[in-house]
């Protein structure tokens, strides 16, 4: 459900950040994961939820696999514990971003219980 949030809120974002990002600089979109990744972590983070996401990390196993950190995601705050995993949405949108930039790429969720 989140996927075509993605696809239109990177040229929302990429509009209002022209210049400002190596993601999107001199209004034109950088096709380069790691600079795709920060936009995602620090200028759409910050334009969906108001802060910026916890951290970026490149897995050790498969580097082609990365992974976002958001300690107190908002989908999460405010659900009870279901079935249903709510960070999906997220997923969806971060998936929808990289698809419109043109990166095949897959997103899938992955919560760590913390007390």
């Amino acid at each position: 459900m989140g996927r075509p949030v993605g696809l239109r809120i990177l040229d929302l974002v990429s509009y209002r950040e022209k210049g400002s990002s190596p993601a999107c600089s001199s209004g034109k979109r950088n096709i380069q994961i790691a600079d795709m990744l920060h936009f995602i972590k620090d200028q759409i983070w910050k334009n969906l939820f108001g802060r910026a996401a916890d951290g970026i990390e490149q897995s050790f196993e498969d580097k082609n696999e990365f992974r976002i950190y958001d300690r107190f995601s908002i989908t999460d705050r405010f659900v009870q514990k279901t079935e249903i995993n709510c960070s999906s949405f997220i997923a969806g949108i971060v998936e929808g971003i990289l698809v419109s930039g043109n990166m095949d790429c897959k997103v899938t969720v992955k919560v760590t219980e913390t007390s």
